[in-house]
């Protein structure tokens, strides 16, 4: 019979084997994350990422990773020598992609600071190289903005016994990503409008954060529109680009 003593010693070398076990896969996984160097790599052999998004009037980001093996790959390139990775807007103004440092991947960033960010902005993306083929004809179209946000009701509601009607202006073959969160609501509520200009959410959608049903809390509603662009085919390797616009609002949630 194991004594009071040996089982406490027992649990405590169980614990401390399942701790080393979990640093050590932690520590794996995080390794996983290869880089190699863009000189070394030829264009047909790599996979475009490109990304840009704005949530704000005046403000626009541009992402971008490059990785060789798809895009479930872990092997991500590091642009080095004279190649040289930029953002074009509107045909115009241009801005080099620096390496992001608060992605834990190595992927590259800059910014554009523009009147009415999303109304009738075109961004290429540029990958510029010395000596191997250049990809200089990523496209993609931000969307225009949702606007006109509309609530009923307008600052506070019963999530659990009022409808929340969301309203705004639609456009032609309008798409619009609808999401909700909040402290109080136990997982966002994300949805998918097309070809309206509102949604319903009806009482009792929004799953309470807790079972006593007591907490209130300020709830925020994005919305958002997405386009896809085409990547330049010299990278044979395929991959995606797409362009985000996002506004937000926010709405007292009562159980």
């Amino acid at each position: 019979m194991i004594t009071p003593l040996e089982s406490l010693l027992l649990n405590q070398a169980i614990y401390k084997t399942l701790t080393s076990a979990f640093v050590l896969l932690s520590s794996a996984s995080c390794s996983n994350i290869e880089e190699v160097s863009s000189v070394d790599i030829e264009t047909s052999k790599m996979w475009g990422s490109y990304e840009v998004y704005s949530d704000t009037p005046n403000l626009t980001t541009v992402k971008a990773a490059l990785l060789v093996g798809g895009s479930h790959s872990n092997t991500y390139i590091e642009i080095h020598e004279e190649d040289v990775l930029k953002a074009r807007l509107n045909g115009g103004s241009e801005q080099i992609l620096a390496l992001d440092i608060n992605s834990p991947q190595t992927k590259y960033i800059a910014t554009f600071e523009q009147t009415n960010a999303g109304l009738n902005s075109t961004y290429d993306f540029l990958f510029i190289r010395s000596t191997k083929q250049s990809a200089t004809s990523s496209r993609v179209k931000l969307p225009s903005p949702v606007s006109n946000i509309q609530l009923n009701p307008e600052t506070s509601f019963s999530r659990n016994l009022e409808d929340l009607i969301i309203t705004w202006d639609k456009i032609d073959n309008d798409r619009v990503t609808v999401k909700i969160t909040g402290d109080c609501i136990k997982s966002p509520y994300t949805t998918l409008v097309e070809d309206q200009d509102h949604i319903v959410i009806p009482a009792g959608e929004l799953v309470n954060s807790n079972t006593t049903n007591s907490d209130t809390c300020t709830t925020t509603l994005q919305l958002s529109r997405t386009n896809d662009g085409k990547i330049d085919p010299a990278f044979k390797e395929g991959g995606e680009i797409s362009a985000t616009t996002l506004r937000a609002v926010t709405i007292e949630s009562r159980p």
